[in-house]
This record gives C-alpha cells, structure tokens and sequence, in this order.
C-alpha cells in the first residue's frame, strides 16, 4: 500500500491521536483517522512489514512507587543496513524519522524522552509483539500481555 517509511508517515500525517478503547487494526486506523499509540503503532509495525522491513515494537510504562501502571507508549522501529530508524506519528511532539547508530540508542531516546514527561521514577519496557494481540482486546489484556516480557529500564 505505501511504497516507503516516509510515504507511510506522510499519509499517517492525518491520523489523530485518540484514546484507547480496544486495539484497533490498521485498516479502522487509516478509515477512521485516529488512534491510540497502541493502535497506530500497530498500523507502522504492519505496513512496514508489507514493505519487507522487519520492523520491532516496543511497549513502555511508568509505575508510580505503589506498583500501579501510569501512562503507556507504544513506537515502532527497523533498521536499514546499519542504521536504526524510529517512526512516530501518535506523540505528536516527536512525530518524524529520526536515525540512531545503534538499536540501544534509539531505545534509549526513546525511553529518555517518555521518562522526562513522567512523575514515576519506575519505567517498565517490554516487547510488542504483534502477534501476541487480537483486535479488539481491552487495555488491560494489551498491557499484561506486553508486560509478559518487561524489564525495568533505568535512566542514568
């Protein structure tokens, strides 16, 4: 459907970020416009796998001192021989194509910038794999199933 990471970005240009309610796919994304992080995340790891990227999702969250979850992101990444890009258009404050020199640094952009807009000390990141999900799932079946394989993540 889009022939490049950047013909897909342009055209998600117009997609408006909306609250979760369940996971949507790709398709009510684009037809409706809007959608989570989650939801549009989803909509990047898929197209750019239709364009014969392999591209890697991540899910993050902070966790306030009592253990409960606060806010959550979800972004999108792949590699071009040895550089690392990360695509985003749902935090609209970083939307864009920025390059990396390594998978760690861009991670670590990544999770630096979502820390800084956060009061917990406590970030959480883990893999989303979309294959894992359904269409349609609650936020707390996306959650607990991305948090199968979280790690604490420490900002030095």
């Amino acid at each position: 459907m889009f022939e490049s990471p950047e013909d897909l970005l342009q055209a998600m240009s117009g997609i408006q970020y909306a609250p979760f309610t369940v996971l949507m796919s790709p398709e009510e994304v684009l037809e409706s416009q809007e959608g989570s992080c989650h939801d549009q995340a989803l909509l990047e790891y898929t197209e750019l796998q239709e364009m014969g990227f392999q591209p890697k999702a991540k899910f993050i969250m902070s966790v306030d001192d009592w253990g409960q979850g606060g806010e959550t992101h979800s972004f999108v990444y792949y590699r071009i021989n040895s550089v690392w890009y990360w695509i985003e258009n749902a935090w609209s404050d970083l939307a864009g194509i920025r390059a990396y020199h390594s998978e760690d640094e861009l991670i670590d952009s990544v999770v630096y910038a979502f820390g800084r807009r956060n009061d917990f000390d406590q970030l959480y990141i883990a893999d989303f794999d979309p294959e894992e999900h359904a269409i349609g799932e609650s936020l707390s079946d996306f959650v607990d199933i991305c948090m199968n394989s979280a790690k604490e993540y420490k900002i030095e």
